[in-house]
C-alpha cells in the first residue's frame, strides 16, 4: 500500500502526478472549457483560448491543459479521389506519462484515412478530441461545414462536486421541419452532431415524429441507427393514404457507448405494403426530432 503525501500540506512534497490526482478527482473524464475549432484560411483550422481537462494514460488522474490565446493548426493536404477525416485534438505530453522528452502540451491533427466513405481515427493516449475535419477529395480549403465540434464540455466550475453519476443533460439534438424524401427501401431523413463520450457514461437517444405514406395499410419503420447499425426500431402502420393517414411513431435507445465519436441518425423505411412512405414534419409545432442525453453512470 502507498500512502501519499496530502497536496499542499505545509512543508509537504510531492510528485507531479499526485497533483494529477487532484485534477482526476474534480475531472475523472475529459472535459473542456472554451478551445472551438473554427475554419481559418486554406488548411488552416483555428483552436481558441480555453482549458482541457486530458485524463492520463497510465491511469495517473488527468492533465488540465490551458491556453490563453488563439493557435493556428495546419491540416494536411487532401487526398485525390476519396475523402478523410481528421481529428483536431490537444495531447498532453510528459515524461513520467508517455516516457518521452516533452512536458507540455500541444494542439495536433491526428489525420485519418482516405476511403469513399471515411472514418474518424482513433483519439491517440494522452488526448482529447475537439473536432472532425471533414477532408473531401482535392479540396484546397477547410470551410466552417467541414468542421464538427465534439469537444466534452463539462469544465464548468458549476458541476464541481456533483456526483459523477448525475445526468448531464444534452449532447446531440436534431430537427426535421418539413417532409423528408420518399422511400420504398430504406432513407436517412436526420442525423444529429457528433458526440464524444468516455465510456462510462450512459447515453440515451430519443425521436418522436409522424410517418406516412402513399398507401393505405403499408407498415412504416423508423430506426435510431449509428452507421449502418440498428440501435432500436419501431414501426407503425398507416390507415389511409397521404396525410390523412398518417400515425405518430417514438422510440428510444439506451446504453454504454464505448469511448470517443459517436454519430447517430434516424431512417425511416417501408416494412410492408407498396409505398413510398416518409417521414412527416413542419415548422411550429410537429417537427420530427431526435435528441441524444447522457443520463449518468
Amino acid at each position: 500500500m502507498t500512502r501519499y503525501t496530502p497536496q499542499w500540506l505545509q512543508a509537504g512534497s510531492y510528485a507531479a502526478s499526485q497533483d494529477r490526482r487532484l485534477i482526476g478527482a474534480l475531472w475523472p473524464a475529459a472535459a473542456s472549457s472554451g478551445c472551438a475549432v473554427s475554419a481559418s484560411t486554406g488548411m488552416v483550422v483555428n483552436v481558441a483560448a480555453g482549458q482541457i481537462a486530458v485524463p492520463t494514460g497510465n491511469n495517473t488522474g488527468s492533465m488540465l491543459c490551458s491556453s490563453d490565446a488563439v493557435e493556428a493548426v495546419t491540416v494536411s493536404a487532401a487526398p485525390v479521389g476519396n475523402n478523410r477525416i481528421d481529428l483536431i485534438v490537444c495531447q498532453a505530453r510528459g515524461a513520467d506519462v508517455d516516457g518521452g522528452a516533452n512536458n507540455d502540451f500541444v494542439f495536433a491533427v491526428v489525420t485519418g484515412t482516405a476511403a469513399a466513405s471515411p472514418v474518424a481515427p482513433a483519439v491517440p493516449a494522452n488526448a482529447v478530441a475537439l473536432a472532425q475535419i471533414y477532408v473531401g477529395s482535392g479540396v484546397a480549403s477547410i470551410i466552417a461545414a467541414n468542421i464538427t465540434d465534439i469537444r466534452p464540455g463539462y469544465l464548468s466550475l458549476a458541476t464541481l462536486g456533483l456526483p459523477a453519476n448525475i445526468p448531464r443533460g444534452t449532447l446531440a439534438q436534431a430537427q426535421l421541419t418539413a417532409n423528408s424524401g420518399t422511400t420504398t427501401g430504406s432513407l436517412t431523413v436526420l442525423t444529429a452532431p457528433a458526440f464524444t463520450t468516455d465510456g462510462t457514461r450512459r447515453i440515451r437517444a430519443s425521436f418522436c415524429g409522424w410517418v406516412n405514406s402513399s398507401t393505405a395499410n403499408d407498415t412504416v419503420g423508423v430506426s435510431l441507427m449509428e452507421g449502418a447499425a440498428t440501435l432500436q426500431r419501431t414501426q407503425a402502420r398507416v390507415p389511409a393514404a397521404g396525410g390523412s393517414g398518417q400515425v405518430s411513431a417514438a422510440t428510444f435507445w439506451q446504453g454504454v457507448p464505448a469511448a470517443g465519436a459517436h454519430t447517430y441518425s434516424l431512417a425511416v423505411s417501408l416494412i410492408a405494403g407498396t409505398g413510398p412512405v416518409l417521414l412527416a414534419a413542419s415548422a411550429g409545432v410537429n417537427p420530427a426530432f431526435l435528441l441524444i442525453e447522457d443520463i449518468g453512470t
